[in-house]
């Protein structure tokens, strides 16, 4: 019985162990590892506080003190009574916001009598927001800037630098230029090597590192409390800002990708750490880019027109076969590779003649022709191409006299001759093209067009062939990028100590 008893005793301890174990998992919530609030110290009198992965920084003086992005309403709260506790007697002067978001922006008012200070887009951005309840605790600026703004307080002077539009239409970075310091909430991961652009254009990391790379920092803060030197950004933003405009430069004279891969060697920048990338950033930024063009082009050639009907049985055919020197003007308007035209020729007169015992007569005819197409552009090694396909009209005027010999008026004698006829067809070919200069070119045109002239002998040339060279001219351009997609705002939260918001 001894052992039964141990035996039954042991189970029902086992049994008690498992279900405890059980219900213990069942009500357990998830384990989170978060941070506790912290405020420390960076350089000098400038501080970092830290809340779960986002972060701000703040500068203290002694007539107030530089406040960026207060991040929350109850941040703000906790950070108000931490300052007083730390720096009594020491307000906030001036809150200075990054950009618009409520990750970043939202409980400035807070900071009551503070200054808040925000690009000139933060309350265009902030009223484009105003209907999700997320921004109810965002205000406006009562200060704005377009491209620099600058405070001097307690001896010290904070910058703030609008850095183009990546991450959001508003961004600023803020600087430090005493303690060589800048804040800049998203360093676009330009510690990273190869460096990869990630959600945001070329033209938008360019305009970035544009406004970053050339501030006097040793140091750089970002919005997760990130710290990193400043020596990638300042290595970077020479390579990049020469690669962008290579690009640029290729896209607006109408090279195709892969001449600008060719072409676009950039040796100054072969011991840079992303040089590997080359062709990648020379891919993106190209597909980034469109180039609206107008364009005007002269060209002078010749014309061959299919006169075999017409000077049959003629004594003289003036010019041999129907070669015709000519000429041609044309303006287009192009979006990256694909454009339309507009194009008028024309040239010196056909004159042809014959003489007979009885009949005599001499015919001159003028054409000229206008046409309309589209057009779409490819690379041919160091050349374009342009081949283009549409629609022509053209114009026939013939004049001329004839004399029947052996009879008498009204059927003999001299009798004029006169006929004006108009003729729609189709034309295609191409645009061989030498780019000189970003606005001059060599245009080498090669045309063929083919109308229905019903064999009407007074009118010559149902087929044209038109070749010649030229000179064009882009004469306006306008450069436009992709903007980079737009990165949801994710904050993960939690109640801040109970303590917060007390001195």
């Amino acid at each position: 019985m001894t052992g039964s008893k141990a035996l039954t005793t042991a189970v029902r301890l086992c049994v008690a162990a498992i279900s405890f174990v059980i219900s213990t998992a069942a009500t357990a919530q998830p384990s989170i590892d978060y941070l506790q609030p912290e405020i420390v110290n960076v350089r000098g009198n400038l501080y970092l506080a830290q809340f779960d992965e986002r972060a701000t920084v703040f500068l203290v003086t002694s007539e107030g003190i530089v406040m960026t992005d207060p991040l929350s309403a109850d941040i703000a709260k906790w950070l108000k009574g931490e300052l007083a506790r730390r720096f009594p007697g020491v307000p906030v002067r001036y809150v200075l916001l990054s950009h618009s978001h409520f990750d970043r922006a939202s409980g400035a008012s807070v900071f009551t009598g503070a200054e808040t200070i925000g690009h000139r887009r933060f309350n265009v951005e902030l009223r484009s927001n105003r209907s999700s309840a997320a921004y109810s605790d965002v205000a406006p600026v009562s200060r704005s800037f377009d491209t620099r703004q600058r405070i001097t307080i307690g001896g010290r002077t904070v910058e703030m630098i609008y850095a183009g539009p990546a991450h959001a239409a508003d961004m600023s970075v803020i600087y430090f230029p005493d303690e060589h310091v800048a804040f800049a909430v998203d360093k676009l991961n330009v510690d990273k090597v190869p460096y990869s652009f990630g959600p945001y254009s070329p033209i938008e990391v360019a305009q970035w590192l544009d406004a970053v790379a050339t501030l006097d920092i040793d140091l750089l803060v970002d919005g997760w409390g990130n710290t990193i030197p400043a020596t990638p950004v300042q290595q970077l933003r020479p390579y990049m800002r020469d690669l962008v405009d290579s690009v640029r430069q290729g896209v607006i004279a109408g090279r195709s990708v892969g001449q600008l891969r060719s072409a676009i060697q950039l040796p100054a920048h072969r011991d840079n750490p992303n040089y590997a990338a080359r062709v990648q950033y020379i891919e993106q930024t190209y597909r980034s880019l469109s180039v609206h063009r107008w364009s005007t082009w002269v060209t002078g050639g010749a014309n061959q027109l299919s006169t075999t009907s017409y000077c049959a049985g003629f004594s003289n055919c003036n010019p041999l076969g129907g070669l015709l020197t000519a000429g041609a003007a044309g303006v287009d308007y192009s979006i990256g590779r694909y454009g339309f035209g507009v194009e008028l020729s024309g040239g010196p007169q056909i004159v042809v003649s014959k003489l007979s015992p009885l009949y005599d007569e001499s015919v001159a005819n003028r054409r000229a022709s206008s046409s309309v197409f589209g057009r779409y552009r490819i690379g041919l090694g160091p050349l374009l191409a342009d081949l283009i396909a549409g629609g022509t009209t053209v114009t026939s005027d013939t004049e001329g006299l004839n004399l029947v010999k052996e009879a008498q008026p009204p059927y003999g004698g001299r009798h004029a001759i006169s006929s004006n006829k108009t003729f729609t067809g189709l034309i295609v070919g191409a645009d061989v093209i030498l780019p000189i200069t970003s606005r001059w070119m060599v245009r080498v045109p090669v045309r063929f067009s083919s109308v229905d002239t019903g064999n009407d002998v007074l009118h010559p040339g149902s087929h044209d062939f038109q070749f010649g060279l030229g000179f064009g001219y882009r004469f306006a351009y306008a450069v436009y990028h992709s903007p980079g997609k737009e990165q949801p705002i994710v904050v993960r939260s939690r109640p801040l100590p109970p303590e917060s918001g007390k001195p």
